[in-house]
Formats: structure tokens, C-alpha cells, sequence
């Protein structure tokens, strides 16, 4: 089984839902290869996130899956077994709300056979305590990257290098705004640097 199936987690305003679409569109049009791309979303509580992501994939013809608890979330992966990328959308989770963290990893753990990373995503403002409290309350869910959001809006990234060298956990993108699916880039630290040193400078398409 090549597929790769990747899940966004994290706190309630941080972004998943328009980081998700952003990826989805890297894979499937943005890249020298074009894949297969489906998705599934576990967000059915908030009003309008079901219908935002529809309209994702309707515009880049994806397909979409919305389940409601772990049984049905095996099922729906199967059922995009064509697919090379399956990216699943979350909830989103006060770091505090340890019962809707334990509720993600039974989606996680309902099928041992499936390998699914795993990246949590954080918005560059959060300060850094709450990062790190939210890195804690999210690690049972076994992180493997960090997706940092939202570096458009502050003009402080102290945070984000104190949370990785505390963490040791690698980035994988970071997002520079609104506008899917450009505005997400891979993460690196020659970038990451010149924002720290210089303020963030929006990269000209």
C-alpha cells in the first residue's frame, strides 16, 4: 500500500481547514507529478466546515468524504484506496480538552495496519507557553511534523524556534496567508531566520 495518509490536528482557529485545502492542491495540480487526491473531514461539528472543504474539492474536482466516528473513518479510507494522498481534516480541540484529543486517537489507533502521519498545526501568534502546552497535550497522538500557520500576522517568531528546540519535532510548511492554494510554502530555515531578523516579507509570485 503506497498511499500516504495525513492528518491535521491541532487547537480551534489555527487554520487545518485552509492549510488542508492548500496541500490538497499542491499534490494534485502543483507538483512535476499529479496524484490522486482524496479527503476526508472529522470536522461535522462546526457550522460551515463540512460545506467549505465540499467546495475545495468541488473546484479541484477531489474526491470528499465526511465520517462521523472511527468504524466509518476505516471505511472511507478504503473507499479512496485509488488514491495516492488521502488528507484528513480534524476538528479543532482546545489543548485542554483532553476528551476530544483522546477521541482523535481512536480514529488513529482503530486500524493498526494503516500508517497515518500526523502533523499539528500552530499559528505563529499563539505565544510560546500555550505552544508548548499544546504540543504536550497533543503529543499522545504521536506528531511527526509541524505545520506553522499564519506567519503574516505577527512580527515575533521567537516562539516557533524556542518550540522546535525544545520539541525536536522537523516543520514541514509553513502558510503566509489566505489565498489557496499559493499562499503555503515547504518549511526551511534560511526563511524562517530572514523573518526573525527581518519581519515577515510576503514572497512575489
Amino acid at each position: 500500500d503506497q498511499r500516504k495518509i495525513l492528518m491535521l490536528v491541532g487547537p480551534t482557529g489555527v487554520g487545518k481547514t485552509t492549510t488542508l485545502a492548500k496541500r490538497a492542491a499542491r499534490f494534485a495540480s502543483q507538483m512535476e507529478k499529479r496524484y490522486q487526491v482524496g479527503i476526508i473531514t472529522l470536522d461535522t461539528y462546526r457550522i460551515g466546515a463540512v460545506e467549505q472543504l465540499m467546495q475545495y474539492a468541488k473546484m479541484m474536482k477531489l474526491s470528499i468524504n465526511a465520517v462521523l466516528d472511527p468504524p466509518e473513518f476505516v471505511s472511507a479510507i478504503n473507499q479512496l484506496k485509488h488514491c495516492d494522498y488521502i488528507l484528513v481534516d480534524t476538528v479543532g480541540s482546545s489543548q485542554y480538552d483532553k476528551e476530544k484529543i483522546d477521541v482523535l486517537r481512536e480514529y488513529l489507533t482503530r486500524d493498526d495496519s494503516m500508517k497515518i502521519d500526523v502533523s499539528l498545526v500552530i499559528s505563529s501568534a499563539t505565544k510560546y507557553d500555550d505552544l508548548i502546552q499544546i504540543y504536550k497535550s497533543f503529543s499522545i497522538l504521536d506528531i511527526d511534523t509541524v505545520i506553522v500557520t499564519k506567519l503574516d500576522e505577527t512580527n515575533g517568531y521567537g516562539n516557533i524556534f524556542s518550540l522546535m528546540y525544545e520539541t525536536k519535532k522537523p516543520l514541514s510548511y509553513f502558510t503566509t496567508g489566505q489565498d489557496v492554494p499559493n499562499d503555503l510554502q515547504v518549511a526551511n530555515s534560511e526563511f524562517l531566520v530572514d523573518c526573525l531578523i527581518d519581519g515577515f516579507k510576503k514572497v512575489k509570485k
